[in-house]
């Protein structure tokens, strides 16, 4: 299976986007988005801690998103479908906590599995445009009809309080993907990746959960290692940014988001 690169397109089954609705924590479901984020940016590279293949004869071919490295209580199980898309076919708890719950969730992705065929020959550039064979109760599925995860997205921001945490995390998200991202390419173990910035395995660890925002002092070291520039903007939220250009604040911005009374921005490049 060839691979086009990032970035990946993640679709999730209804029923998978019905399970992760039922997430009441919101901080738990940021977390599992942001471990989507992560499956978008490096698809077949995302590795432990962040992703896994799911143990047993059960779980033959899918894999789980591990969002928080693992310390969440839940489980996105996945599969490739094609080189440029994956799709969730279940959220699952995590398997120490409930055994009986995740194996039930891996029966139902796999059914749900079962269900969709492969991409038709008439598959466009525009991949939810590509037909998916569902025979369940005699419909026919489309790509089209599986949320993508700007829909699922724009689902969660309908929540007060996943906002407040996903505005509250929108810097150290952006940063996690770039410590990830550089890891990744470089082929680096979080221990090793440590050693070149100066700091412990712990605190790689803690950049690429993306729960805490860095400090200026972390993005000096990152911006020393990676060969980077951050530029980071806060200024009245009525009023237009005067010191950024335009290029920062436009495709150089990784992160953005505005409280009550300011705008924040991070651009790198």
């Amino acid at each position: 299976m060839g691979d086009p690169g990032p970035p990946y397109e993640v679709l999730w089954h209804p029923d998978a986007d019905v399970e992760r609705a039922a997430v009441q924590d919101p901080a738990e479901r940021v977390a599992i988005q942001h471990a989507r984020d992560k499956l978008e940016a490096l698809g077949p590279k995302l590795a432990t801690p962040h992703s896994s293949a799911v143990k047993g004869k059960e779980g033959a071919g899918l894999r789980e998103l591990r969002p928080r490295a693992g310390r969440s209580r839940w489980r996105p199980i996945y599969k490739r479908f094609k080189p440029g898309i994956f799709v969730i076919l279940a959220v699952a708890p995590e398997a120490q906590i409930d055994k009986r719950g995740f194996d039930e969730s891996i029966r139902h992705a796999k059914k749900r599995l079962e269900g969709l065929g492969d991409l038709t020959s008439h598959q466009r550039a525009d991949n939810r445009l590509a037909i998916m064979a569902w025979r369940s109760k005699g419909k026919t599925m489309k790509l089209s009809d599986m949320k993508t995860s700007e829909q699922v997205l724009a689902d969660e921001l309908l929540d007060p309080a996943f906002k407040a945490e996903w505005n509250r995390t929108v810097v150290a998200r952006a940063v996690a993907l770039k410590v990830l991202a550089y890891r990744t390419e470089h082929n680096l173990s979080q221990r090793a990746l440590a050693s070149k910035l100066g700091v412990t395995q712990p605190q790689v660890a803690r950049l690429e959960a993306g729960e805490h925002n860095p400090t200026i002092d972390t993005l000096a070291r990152l911006a020393q290692t990676f060969d980077i520039e951050f530029a980071i903007d806060i200024h009245p939220r009525r009023r237009e940014p005067k010191l950024l250009s335009g290029r920062a604040r436009g495709g150089n911005a990784i992160a953005s988001y505005e409280t009550d009374t300011a705008a924040i921005l991070l651009a790198a490049g």
